[in-house]
């Protein structure tokens, strides 16, 4: 939650153009027919990406939603708890990375490609914390270790 909320609170804060760029209407509806019990909304364009963020909540989960320029849902990010995840992606993780001294977010990625679980740890090496992040299916198999 920490993460959506300092980049949440950064944009709000940078003063940046992001939000001087206009939101198009086909982006916004397209957004409200997906999320329309959505609440506390904000809104960012990546120019370099070319892509709509919207920072918002949903059903008590912060959320970051990203839309094509024309309207095109591409995937939404939703932080959820640690309690969230299955025991046999919490056996990934540890099976993955034994000297996790602790998660550092979870996300669930929902796509059009389909449900995703990233769960990000941290593991000292040489006196730092670095961080990795492993991809799961929603059946909790390891998809991938970043």
């Amino acid at each position: 939650m920490k993460s959506l909320l300092l980049s949440l609170l950064f944009l709000l804060g940078s003063g940046s153009d992001a939000f001087a760029a206009k939101l198009p209407k086909v982006v916004k509806r397209s957004f409200e027919s997906r999320y329309s019990k959505a609440s506390e909304v904000a809104w960012e364009f990546s120019e370099e990406d070319n892509f709509w963020i919207a920072y918002f909540d949903f059903e008590g989960d912060p959320c970051e939603g990203f839309f094509s320029v024309d309207g095109t849902w591409v995937e939404t990010l939703i932080e959820i708890d640690e309690a969230d995840l299955s025991d046999q992606m919490l056996a990934g993780v540890t099976g993955a990375f034994p000297t996790a001294e602790e998660l550092v977010s979870t996300l669930r990625r929902e796509s059009p490609e389909g449900l995703f679980y990233l769960v990000t740890v941290g593991v000292r090496e040489d006196d730092e914390l670095e961080e990795y992040t492993i991809v799961f299916d929603e059946k909790g198999n390891v998809m991938k270790d970043i």
